[in-house]
């Protein structure tokens, strides 16, 4: 079996510390968990055992600018350095998946603003026929 990586969001929420008022379904969940992660008796004593969390902080101003650097390498024209700082500097709180996100965005918002005919209408059913019959003759 090889090794994998899951990320919990707010561990609380899925399994809180047992009581007697949970449901059976709730109950079965935080068991499972519970029993999977070591056998702890509290999920908020699993966040503090150091062996079985690792804790990705919030990337800093430096980070953003590495990622930004990274998702727009293949850009062309470069986007300028100074313009990534500014970027950096103001998307706080944007992990990596945020980031790659707001570029692929924003190569979009270039696209229509290039190519403005492929967005302003759909094309009708006799325009995708002809368009197949031609790309089959």
């Amino acid at each position: 079996m090889r090794p994998s990586i899951i990320f919990f969001d707010e561990i609380d929420g899925l399994a809180p510390v047992r009581s007697s008022k949970q449901d059976q379904t709730h109950s079965s969940i935080v068991s499972t968990l519970l029993t999977l992660m070591e056998r702890r008796d509290c999920a908020c004593q699993i966040k503090r055992h150091v062996r079985t969390f690792d804790i990705f902080w919030i990337t800093d101003s430096n980070a953003r600018k590495e990622i930004f650097q990274i998702d727009t390498r293949d850009w062309t024209p470069k986007p300028l350095d100074a313009f990534l700082e500014e970027l950096a500097k103001k998307c706080v709180g944007y992990c990596g998946a945020g980031i790659k996100s707001l570029c692929a965005e924003a190569a979009l918002c270039a696209l229509r603003r290039c190519y403005p005919q492929i967005y302003k209408k759909r094309p009708t059913a006799r325009q995708v026929k002809s368009y197949f019959k031609k790309l089959c003759d």
